[in-house]
């Protein structure tokens, strides 16, 4: 990045060259609720804000954080991506469940212990400080 200069969408996204720079679709927690395979999962920094990548159904996503203004943060937003995670393992069935309500959260459990793997969303809703939540568990798989 340049000083001074708004920073681009490949450099914010760290967009691998050859990938395009269009806005990947995105989607909301609902939409993953159900069963699954969850291949994939690994923490980044997307232009300076914490984000989930994992893979599902041979799909990639990243969840992102809205940081706010620092004390408060969210889930901004769940969007497909052609950037697959560092950390990739065989398979896992997962069953996708969601809490609404205080907090909104999808939470992927393991289909043969019952463990959470993956967690994604929102804590305190409706409190003054809600929290981004992005969580794996790999001593769940």
């Amino acid at each position: 990045m340049v000083p001074g200069k708004l920073p681009s969408a490949r450099e914010l996204n760290k967009v691998p060259a050859g990938v395009s720079e269009k806005r990947m679709k995105t989607f909301e927690l609902d939409y993953f609720v159900g069963e699954h395979k969850v291949s994939g999962a690994f923490f980044d920094d997307v232009g300076g804000v914490r984000a989930l990548r994992f893979t599902l159904d041979g799909k990639n996503y990243e969840a992102v954080e809205n940081a706010d203004d620092g004390y408060r943060s969210s889930l901004e937003e769940i969007r497909e991506t052609k950037i697959s995670p560092e950390f990739k393992f065989k398979a896992v069935k997962v069953v996708g469940t969601q809490e609404t309500g205080k907090n909104e959260i999808l939470r992927f459990l393991n289909l043969k212990t019952g463990k959470v793997i993956l967690e994604i969303g929102t804590s305190d809703t409706d409190d003054y400080y809600p929290g981004f939540v992005g969580e794996f568990h790999p001593h769940n798989l």
